[in-house]
């Protein structure tokens, strides 16, 4: 059997020119090389699997080359370029810092740097993981660093620059390498292929690209496994299946049954994704990636910026463009609010079917909170019969659509009955429904989009005082659960009066003003949701009656005693008894 060989090992560059994704320095090296201006000491920083360790064996050997390319490329025919080839050089030493990092192994290269090397050649010395050195290793290798001799080179790759002392860094070139594009491993993983000669599809290809999370080492090596699992032939269900991937077509039925407001069918489909062996957190941060690529692919020039095929991005621009913006931004906030919260539940998996419902029923939630805008009540109280459909709430990424297709008999019908239950039921909002959109009430803090205006210029709707109390006196609890309990001291007194639809609320000195008017859009907010009165205002006045009478109260200690003893007269009973002091 012949000895094998995987592919980043195959087909590792040996020049600058066939390095992916880092032309930023592969061009300044060549250049340099070019014109004979190489440094004494460069530092290659970057994550794994970008090509540091690779670019430094180029320039090793481009500086020794005896017939460089009029590209500044090595020209791997020479002599010097085959010794190094076959790893038979005598000017290019490689030291692996990971696992020489004392003292002694520095001062042991220090004493190898003295061995001039044949006339016209340059010694180059490569430390892999630089990083890794101990504090005195570094301190020792100091000197050398700075003043080197005329003829050595020192390359020094790193993953970790933060860790190298700043006393190193300021002696060095340094060059940081990007994690390379997906689009990029992809080609180059095409062109392996076709010399490889192993059939592919391009989404395949690029769905390892996005796997390998920038780095080319891991996309060969993923590039290997699947082209032994799938026989030579990689297609993309093999390589979703190999590397355990989930298809984007799940996360777009989920999309398509929030859209029909189908809460089993998102329910089945979650079911069944557990049933194929993924983790609940994946499908979540997956789900948080999908509609984030949608948001995005709302507009056609940001739709780019997906990292996926172009019929993946058709897809994508096709079903954003059908779903109002409001709704996908608050679909992802509550996406993004589960994922945090995912690890540290009790029962992640109920979490997730409680995200699921939330998002069925999302769309009437918004279109609920719509309509109390618009139409809060009139003068009787109830809702007006004719009932538009809202304005589209948007952000600030796109402009309003108004619209006035008339709203479903369903939501006006369970919008009065919610009116009537709050009136009648004083527990209501403790409990939910899978029927009602009044069960996603407490999405209030993730649909901060939909939450009604508080126009302050509008003239205030006139509220009755009976059906003010009720709402007062929750008002009263929530404070109490809230901890703000000079605030229910305070509200407790009831020293209000209701002038149409402005509440005035009366205190008896600038103290307990001051701190009400710290408090008051908290105040206003929770009445004129518990009245459905979104004009409502509020107004803090001083009632000097109600301030309290101030006591003439006794300062010294004869005034004090004479105090006590006008209200108990044994007082000074038991000081002629006992003939006694009273010391305060």
């Amino acid at each position: 059997m012949e000895n094998y060989l995987v592919s980043f090992r195959k087909y590792r560059p040996d020049t600058f020119s066939s390095v992916v994704g880092q032309a930023h320095i592969t061009n300044t090296l060549s250049n340099a090389v070019k014109q004979n201006q190489l440094a004494h000491a460069f530092l290659f920083c970057g994550p794994r699997g970008v090509g540091k360790t690779t670019c430094a064996r180029i320039l090793a050997k481009a500086v020794n080359c005896l017939q460089i390319t009029e590209q500044g490329d090595p020209c791997n025919h020479c002599s010097s370029c085959n010794s190094f080839n076959e790893g038979k050089s005598y000017t290019i030493h490689e030291l692996d810092a990971a696992s020489n990092n004392s003292v002694d192994d520095i001062r042991h290269l220090i004493e190898q740097i003295r061995y001039i090397p044949p006339e016209g050649a340059k010694a180059v010395y490569i430390i892999d993981e630089v990083h890794m050195l101990s504090a005195q290793a570094f301190n020792a290798f100091l000197k050398t660093l700075e003043e080197p001799p005329p003829y050595a080179i020192f390359i020094l790759a790193t993953t970790e620059r933060h860790k190298i002392l700043p006393t190193i860094l300021s002696r060095c070139q340094k060059f940081d390498f990007r994690r390379i594009k997906i689009q990029d491993m992809a080609d180059h993983l095409a062109e392996i292929a076709r010399k490889e000669e192993v059939a592919f599809e391009m989404p395949a290809l690029q769905l390892i690209a996005m796997k390998a999370d920038g780095a080319l080492r891991d996309a060969l090596s993923l590039f290997d496994q699947i082209a032994s699992f799938s026989n030579r032939n990689i297609t993309f269900q093999a390589t979703i299946e190999n590397l355990n991937i989930l298809d984007y077509e799940y996360y777009f039925k989920i999309v398509d049954a929030m859209i029909s407001n189908d809460h089993s069918r998102a329910l089945l489909i979650y079911d069944e994704i557990l049933k194929k062996g993924f983790d609940g957190y994946n499908f979540v941060s997956g789900l948080v990636e999908h509609f984030r690529n949608l948001i995005v692919a709302k507009e056609p020039r940001t739709v780019e910026l997906l990292q996926t095929s172009d019929n993946v991005k058709k897809q994508y621009l096709t079903v954003g463009n059908s779903i109002d913006g409001s709704l996908l931004l608050n679909a992802f906030q509550l996406t993004c609010d589960t994922e945090q919260k995912y690890k540290n539940s009790q029962n992640p998996n109920l979490l997730v079917e409680l995200l699921l419902l939330k998002l069925v029923f999302l769309s009437e939630a918004l279109q609920l909170a719509s309509t109390h805008q618009l139409h809060p009540q009139d003068n009787s109280g109830n809702i007006p019969k004719k009932v538009e459909a809202p304005e589209v709430i948007t952000t600030g990424a796109e402009k309003s659509i108004s619209t006035s297709t008339p709203a479903p008999e369903s939501v006006k019908t369970e919008f009065l009955n919610e009116k009537n239950q709050v009136k009648s039921n004083p527990t209501f909002g403790k409990t939910t429904s899978l029927n009602i959109p009044r069960s996603l009430e407490h999405l209030s803090e993730s649909i901060e989009t939909s939450q009604p205006a508080n126009n302050e210029d509008s003239e205030p709707q006139p509220i009755e005082p009976n059906d003010f109390m009720p709402a007062y006196e929750k008002l009263l609890l929530h404070l109490e659960s809230l901890g703000k309990s000079s605030l229910v001291a305070e509200l407790g007194m009831k020293q209000f009066t209701i002038s149409g639809g402005i509440w005035v609320q009366k205190v008896g000195s600038n103290l307990q003003k001051m701190q009400l008017e710290q408090e008051k859009q908290l105040l206003l907010n929770f009445i004129r949701e518990q009245t459905y009165n979104f004009t409502m205002k509020l107004e803090i006045q001083l009632d000097e009656n109600m301030a309290p009478a101030k006591a003439n109260l006794p300062f010294s200690a004869s005034d004090r005693l004479k105090f006590m003893a006008e209200q108990n007269p044994i007082v000074n009973l038991l000081v002629e008894k006992f003939n006694g002091q009273i010391h305060y």
